[in-house]
């Protein structure tokens, strides 16, 4: 599937296909990307934290159906966090606030 809209449009159309929940979340969060969005040799999924750091690294791989990767949050201090993939389609970004 290719989106052929303009680029802000695009990001927010892919961004409504990736689901982050819970949000807030305490202990773990889980990410939910389908089929379509995954790169063939990987997807890079970055937990940024306030200040822009990257605090939690993982890579989703190429699949036929949608992906679920469950987030470990414990040992992060509670606040506003930004997840960020790079997807087949372009990049989404995901506000996640955490408690």
């Amino acid at each position: 599937m290719v989106i052929r809209t303009p680029l802000a449009s695009r990001q927010t159309a892919l961004a409504a296909l990736v689901s982050l929940f819970p949000n807030p979340a305490t202990r773990s969060a889980t990410l939910a990307v389908p089929a379509q969005l995954l790169r063939p040799g990987g997807t890079a999924v970055v937990l940024f934290d306030g200040l822009g750091r990257a605090v939690r690294t993982h890579a989703l791989p190429a699949a036929a159906r949608e992906q679920r990767l469950t987030l470990d949050l414990t040992g992060l201090p509670p606040g506003l966090y930004v997840l960020r993939l790079s997807t087949a389609q372009g990049a989404v970004s995901k506000p996640l606030v955490i408690e």
